[in-house]
């Protein structure tokens, strides 16, 4: 009647592959950002100012957004890759990363343009995470069970 259990390995693959692309696709998305000129002018015009002075600006706001990004998927491989080897998990587990995972998807949606190149592979990957960590609830289902 443990309700805590051990985190498959094949779950773990998924979760740390998924977790690994929704850190790529933000990678290159905040890399392509920053060295492009074009968008950077377009930004200056948008905000008003000189270059010059806005350009650390526009590159811390760039990195934070890339940061932001990146949180909640490093911090769920990370995590889950120590529920692997030191710990073991519960509903609890299920339940508390579901949500975080639908807000990050959610934040995500808000904060990137349909035009990206990456929107449906965001899309794609948080969809992914999400039935991953829904099939960690049915493992726990089936080791109450026995």
């Amino acid at each position: 009647m443990n309700t805590y259990v051990k985190l498959p390995k094949q779950q773990l693959y998924w979760i740390l592959i998924t977790c690994a692309v929704l850190i790529f696709f933000p990678s290159i998305e905040a890399f392509m950002r920053v060295k492009d000129y074009d968008l950077f002018l377009a930004w200056v015009n948008e905000v008003g100012g000189s270059p010059e002075d806005l350009f650390d600006t526009y590159i811390t706001i760039q990195l934070n957004i890339y940061f932001i990004s990146i949180l909640l998927p490093m911090v769920y491989g990370i995590y889950s890759y120590f529920a692997y080897t030191k710990i073991r998990i519960n509903q609890l587990f299920v339940f508390m990363w579901g949500v975080l995972i639908i807000v990050g998807f959610a934040y995500t949606i808000v904060n990137t343009s349909i035009e990206s190149i990456f929107f449906f592979g965001y899309i794609f990957g948080y969809a992914l995470l999400f039935m991953t960590n829904l099939s960690l609830a049915q493992v726990i289902q089936e080791s109450k069970s026995v």
